[in-house]
């Protein structure tokens, strides 16, 4: 099992019942790293928490440099922010390479898919030379020219093996007939899956999208110490309101996601794919210090200790670190992975799968992982039909 966890997905003998979901999370694993140093600690994270590992250091050193009172540096966080988009960038390309040719019964061959793997070290030495990005008051010092390169390479990854055409141009497609031209005249593991599931009726929303909220950091961070810091986000109502955080939930506004419906698994698959398409222009806006970065939120943030909180949106959704430092060694820390959010009991997966029109068992079983994977291919889950 690993640091996030094993979801276990029960659906009704007949459909329309109710749905199970139930998230196994392993100890408290988080408690490996107290009694370490800041620095010590953020050596283990990224082992620790393997499922975006990127994302986890970033939003580790964030929450740890707000507690110890280190400045916020625009140009590190940028930087940073644009390791965490590159690394979004690989697991996007390599879940729609390997994980949806399975699902139209075709051996996945990842073929062009291999040079991805490369792409967030050879930005990170473009951005941070040989130092490393998530130790504590790293500096960036961008070559950008040389990022140009590694953005440039990603780009043409993404033409070659997903759309079949210029970026720009799959995102000024409009409607579900501009998707379907696509299709039509271009032959991917991505165009085949969006053409069966648009030929099977499958773009009707069953739940309608709750966007997230904007996370209240404060709030969280208080409450996490006030409850001797226990689990990250228990009790917080608005935390239990980000009902969905997703690709999709990103991604909604977009005339392609909008025509398809709010919640849809057609709008879930389209999703991910215009944050692909868009995360190359991303990537070179923060290369230049301009785009969103990790939020974060310090209480009596000194360089002895204080408290920390960071969010940082990593490619599955929203992911939070919460430390408390004292003594200069971590006393607690605490997590709270998309995972938790979107398979909650009645999360975004859940209300998913209860909506799942009749089918054969086989069927159904088909489309429940489908379904799981347009949320969030990452997540180690079972699927079985009580």
């Amino acid at each position: 099992m690993s640091a996030e966890g094993r979801v276990q997905i029960h659906l009704p003998r007949i459909a329309g019942g109710p749905v199970h979901v139930v998230l196994h999370e392993p100890g408290n694993v988080t408690g490996i790293l107290c009694g370490l140093s800041p620095q010590e600690a953020l050596r283990i994270v990224p082992a620790l928490f393997s499922v975006c590992a990127v994302a986890q250091s970033h939003a580790a050193v964030s929450a740890l440099e707000a507690a110890l009172a280190i400045p916020f540096n625009p140009g590190t966080a940028a930087a940073r922010q644009a390791l965490t988009a590159m690394e979004a960038l690989r697991e996007h390309l390599l879940r729609i390479v390997l994980d949806w040719p399975e699902f139209l019964g075709v051996a996945a061959t990842g073929a062009g898919a291999r040079p991805a793997m490369g792409l967030a070290r050879r930005l990170a030495c473009a951005l941070f030379g040989g130092a490393d990005p998530f130790s504590l008051g790293a500096r960036a010092v961008p070559d950008v020219e040389l990022a140009a390169e590694v953005i440039a390479d990603a780009e043409e990854i993404l033409v070659q093996i997903v759309f079949g055409e210029p970026l720009a141009h799959w995102l000024d497609r409009r409607g579900e007939a501009g998707l379907c031209e696509w299709t039509r005249d271009t032959d991917t593991p991505a165009s085949a899956l969006v053409a069966h599931v648009l030929a099977s009726g499958l773009t009707a929303a069953p739940t309608p999208l709750r966007r997230p909220c904007a996370a209240d950091l404060p709030g969280l961070l208080k409450t996490w110490l006030a409850s001797n810091c226990g689990p990250l986000g228990d009790g917080i109502s608005n935390v239990h309101a980000l009902s969905e955080t997703t690709p999709l939930s990103r991604r909604a506004g977009h005339p392609l996601v909008a025509c398809l419906g709010s919640g849809g698994l057609a709008a879930r698959l389209v999703a991910r794919l215009v944050e692909l398409a868009s995360l190359p222009g991303e990537l070179r806006r923060l290369v230049r210090n301009c785009g969103p970065v990790a939020e974060r939120f310090a209480l009596e943030g000194t360089s002895g200790g204080g408290a920390g909180i960071a969010a940082v949106e990593a490619a599955r959704g929203r992911l939070l670190h919460a430390v408390r430092i004292a003594d200069a060694k971590v006393a607690a820390w605490a997590i709270l992975p998309p995972t938790r959010v979107n398979f909650a009991t009645d999360g975004i997966a859940a209300r998913c799968l209860a909506a799942m029109p009749e089918a054969p068992d086989g069927d159904r079983l088909d489309l429940a992982r489908l379904y799981v994977n347009a949320i969030d291919p990452c997540v180690a889950c079972d699927v079985r039909i009580h």
